[in-house]
């Protein structure tokens, strides 16, 4: 679970929840919880346009033992925006980070991909850290 203290004491918009919001404040968040099973998994909250994503947290709370197991992160029209596969070992459990300063364009819903063959365990959760205009 992240708590304000994982980030250095950001002020979330949602209690970290990671529920999104487009009104202007430090740092906002978007949650999502990665399944055992591989596939493509979308936040229900979207990133506002104009957006800049800060950081993105991949934390591995048990490594995958699917074989070639890959996480990224990103958006539908560009899957590996905020995290690539090589940022992050799935199958070592880990808080894995990549901070950055990425321009969210258009509204879009955060994207995890979880790669390679399916396992019987896993478990993580990635959070995407961003800021809006007016900030």
């Amino acid at each position: 679970m992240f708590t304000d203290d994982d980030c250095c004491g950001p002020t979330f918009s949602d209690g970290g929840s990671g529920g999104g919001s487009s009104t202007p404040s430090a740092v906002q968040s978007i949650q999502v919880v990665i399944p055992t099973a591989p596939g493509v998994t979308l936040s229900v909250a979207m990133l506002p346009a104009g957006s800049t994503i800060v950081d993105c947290y991949d934390d591995v709370t048990t490594g995958y033992d699917g074989a070639l197991a890959t996480i990224t992160v990103g958006t539908p029209l560009f899957p590996t925006a905020f995290l690539l596969a090589a940022d992050n070992t799935p199958s070592v459990a880990n808080l894995y980070t990549k901070r950055q300063r990425t321009v969210q364009a258009a509204a879009e819903v955060v994207q995890v991909t979880r790669g390679g063959a399916a396992g019987t365990v896993g478990a993580a959760t990635v959070l995407v850290f961003y800021t809006t205009p007016g900030v």
